[in-house]
């Protein structure tokens, strides 16, 4: 499996994404779009377990910070596309 589109899966946890990075290690391309309950620890595990992903939408996860950014950045260096639209908790420190 390389692409999986989980957009507006508003009841979406952490561990679901988790385990879906634990069994996709090919995945490509993740949208998680409105799924407002994620949190960096979703968005680290994935790029953790997926260094070939290179497209990611989290547009409206409000819950992600900095450190889901940085960890994208460090581990997925194939990644060409990120939306981070309506993510208001990120700062200047993400995109530097």
């Amino acid at each position: 499996l390389t692409k999986i589109e989980l957009e507006q899966c508003l009841h979406l946890t952490d561990a679901a994404i988790t385990a879906v990075a634990d069994k996709c290690p090919n995945l490509a391309e993740l949208s998680v779009d409105g799924c407002d309950k994620l949190t960096d620890a979703a968005i680290t595990a994935v790029a953790d377990k997926c260094p070939n992903l290179a497209e990611l939408d989290v547009y409206f996860c409000f819950n992600l910070t900095d450190a889901a950014i940085t960890a994208l950045a460090d581990k997925c260096p194939n990644l060409a596309e990120l939306d981070v639209s309506g993510c208001s908790n990120l700062t200047d420190a993400a995109i530097t």
